[in-house]
């Protein structure tokens, strides 16, 4: 039986309001067993429902005790509960047909309530709900349930402290002046909350692989747990080490039941002097990046409060949009000294800029960073002259113009020498007042820059000759065969194996061999298009590519042409070194559909070069009129 639509006019029930529970538990005190109309109507109001009905268990079935709002009309018994929502645990809720269904069990006694919404009853109500079936309960069945109802009404008042200090910290965060003073006034309301006496945070290094710690603390007795800070803030915690370190390494929140039993808590003897007991710490972040730390102490022995994990790690997700929005302007400094250690001698640059791009002031290490003995020379100037025109310079303007907030765009930066440095830069459009800037930060990270090329060199070359390796061609040959596929026009592979190398390489020794082989490079290189692949595959053994073949005329004609330049004579240290090639010819698509079939194609061509005699070049099973060479 589908209940019937009797939408319940009611005003909206703010989730941090327990006004409407107690006024209600008043209500059942003074009016005793009348009391389930007024349960029934509250419930329609403070479930934000538009049904509610009450049924018990007698030794018939389930009684129907009464309802309200769309349920008003059931009545009667049935084997099950009306609406034959099963119960699986306290509450059950089905959702579907544009309608939700809670049901609330206790032994003997269901509410059930009705909201015409896909959306309604969200987790934190479930014990709103719970309390008012409670309520319901203590009238219908005269029964004690005053210790559940208690329990219910402190599980009720603690989230809503919970959702009191999301609120509130989102308000600190939007109301704040700085970084700083939002992280403050967090940190100690977040201990006044939950009443733990400590807590403090750590930033994130430049490099993302330690966190310093700042003067950034709460603490409920500041002289009874100075030892403790004292020794934190002369402390950096890298990437796994004690628990800070630990949450930077997993990017979530970590608790700590007892730090007296925990090898990896470094101040166990400190605190534990102090009679600090449990810790937990979570990450401020900005995306998977951890930009901060939180770490909290409490004087108890606790196990970890799974939903107090979950709203820290909310708090984690909002303080780390306050920083990603700031963090350009404001320099959270880990202490004094590392604040003068890090502005004096890091190469970090900072500036500020009109929204045009022109400069309006910057430190040291940007004039350094682009090659000027002062800051003051920078100034006037527009950010636009350090960046020649590039793709990466237009998307960087645009993507900050369009989300107000860049990090980690590399761009090349032209110093006032001419000189091209790597720079990393991150910035944000920041409101002053009626106006608006662009505050950010620069690094000079060109020698890491050329030890990425310097790496990525060394992956795609063969250390002797610098041709391309083996791994690069696999690589170019599947993307030369996707395009000639696509575009259906030939491609040609030369395998070729040197003749004469092997006595040379016994007889003169490995120096010897080198050479030649550095030098058969060079020849194959130059006997080539530019648009051919030049590789070694080891040993003796080279491979070309052709990209742009008409028919297979051509890959002959390069093979003539590599074989005449190879038998010219190599001179070394008075010695005349001749060598020459065996040369093996695959086509596609005559020959191979795919690379490995290619590969093969000419490596038996090849071999079969070598059995003729070498010093020549062979096709895959080789006839004028296959290859139209006639």
């Amino acid at each position: 039986m589908e209940p019937k639509a009797a939408p319940h006019r009611r005003g909206r029930r703010k989730s941090d309001d327990l006004s409407p529970l107690i006024e209600l538990q008043q209500k059942i005190v003074t009016r005793g067993a009348g009391s389930l109309k007024v349960i029934l109507e509250e419930t329609l109001r403070i479930a934000e429902c538009d049904g509610a009905m009450f049924e018990s268990l007698n030794e018939k079935g389930w009684l129907i005790r009464g309802g309200a709002g769309s349920l008003a009309s059931y009545s009667g018994e049935n084997t099950q509960p009306a609406l034959g929502v099963t119960i699986d645990g306290p509450v059950a809720i089905a959702r579907g047909g544009g309608q939700s269904i809670a049901a609330v069990a206790f032994p003997r006694f269901v509410l059930t309530v009705v909201a015409h919404r896909d959306n309604a009853f969200p987790p934190r109500d479930e014990q709103i709900l719970q309390l008012l079936a409670g309520f319901a309960m203590n009238v219908v069945l005269e029964t004690d349930t005053a210790p559940k109802i208690t329990s219910l009404t402190a599980a009720v008042e603690r989230e809503t402290q919970f959702v009191g200090l999301l609120q509130e910290i989102a308000v600190a965060a939007n109301e704040a002046q700085s970084v700083e003073e939002a992280i403050r006034r967090s940190l100690s309301r977040i201990c006044e909350v939950t009443g733990w006496p400590i807590g403090h945070m750590y930033l994130t290094s430049e490099r993302g692989d330690r966190l310093i710690s700042t003067k950034i603390w709460h603490t409920t007795d500041a002289t009874r747990f100075n030892a403790l800070r004292r020794l934190t803030d002369g402390m950096e915690w890298r990437k796994g080490v004690g628990l800070p370190g630990q949450v930077l390494a997993g990017a979530k929140p970590e608790w700590v039941v007892d730090i007296r039993k925990d090898p990896s808590i470094v101040r166990t003897a400190v605190a534990t002097s102090l009679g600090v007991h449990s810790s937990f710490a979570i990450p401020l972040l900005i995306g998977s990046e951890v930009v901060a730390v939180l770490e909290f102490f409490s004087e108890q022995v606790l196990e970890p409060d799974q939903r107090l994990l979950e709203i820290a790690g909310q708090i984690g997700v909002q303080l780390g949009r306050v920083i990603e929005r700031k963090r350009s302007s404001i320099t959270l400094a880990a202490s004094e000294q590392h604040y003068r250690s890090l502005f004096e001698r890091n190469l970090a640059g900072v500036f500020r800029l009109e929204i045009d791009g022109k400069i309006v002031d910057c430190n040291e290490a940007l004039a350094r960073i682009v090659g000027c003995d002062s800051r003051s020379e920078l100034r006037d100037l527009s950010m636009f002259d350090l960046y020649p025109e590039s793709p990466e310079r237009e998307e960087f303007f645009a993507r900050l113009k369009s989300q107000r907030t860049v990090t980690n765009a590399e761009m090349l930066l032209e110093r006032r020498d001419g000189a091209r440095v790597w720079t990393l830069v991150n910035a944000s459009v920041m409101d002053i007042g009626e106006s608006q800037v662009i505050e950010g930060s620069l690094l000079d990270i060109t020698a890491r820059k050329e030890e990425e090329l310097r790496v990525e060199y060394q992956a795609q070359h063969d250390a002797l000759t610098k041709l391309h390796n083996r791994a690069f061609f696999r690589s170019q040959l599947e993307k030369s065969l996707a395009l000639a596929q696509r575009y259906e026009h030939p491609l040609g592979l030369l395998f070729m194996d040197l003749d004469g190398f092997k006595p040379i390489n016994d007889t003169l020794g490995h120096a010897a061999g080198d050479w030649l082989l550095q030098e058969t490079a060079t020849r194959l290189v130059q006997s080539v298009r530019s648009s051919d692949l030049v590789a070694r595959l080891g040993g003796d053994e080279f491979v070309v590519l052709l990209t742009t073949l008409t028919n297979a005329r051509d890959a002959e004609t390069v093979a003539q042409k590599l074989l005449a330049r190879l038998s010219a004579p190599f001179a070394y240290n008075g010695h005349e070194l001749v060598v020459s090639a065996s040369i093996g010819i695959g086509l596609y698509p005559d020959d191979a559909a795919d690379s490995e079939m290619l590969i093969a194609a000419a490596d038996e061509a090849m071999y079969a070069a070598k059995k003729g005699g070498g010093h020549t070049y062979r096709f895959l099973n080789w006839t004028p009129s296959k290859y139209n060479l006639t």
